[in-house]
């Protein structure tokens, strides 16, 4: 696969992700992303660098790339059907 297939599989993925949970937040499935994110920029100090909405065992969840202050970045992932805190990881690898 050319660089160029895999960037293009890369965004189509991500437009599908992001049309699917603007999907869910207008039915209700999915808390919208905006009260996620206000929620995740109060709890943690920082800058919100990347959001993604992903799925991993049928548990669909928001992820925030965090760069702290101090320079470290942190990976939060959010459950995106009730607003639970899934995970908190150091993202510096």
């Amino acid at each position: 696969m050319t660089g160029w297939a895999h960037a293009d599989e890369d965004h189509q993925s991500r437009h599908e992700d992001a049309e699917r949970a603007s999907r869910g937040a207008e039915s209700g499935e999915f808390v919208p992303l905006a009260r996620i994110f206000t929620a995740v920029r109060a709890r943690y100090q920082g800058e919100i660098v990347e959001t993604e909405f992903e799925s991993r065992h049928d548990t669909p969840y928001y992820e925030f790339h965090i760069l702290q202050p101090d320079g470290h970045l942190i990976e939060i992932k959010v459950d995106a059907r009730n607003g639970r805190y899934l995970t908190m990881q150091d993202d510096d690898d």
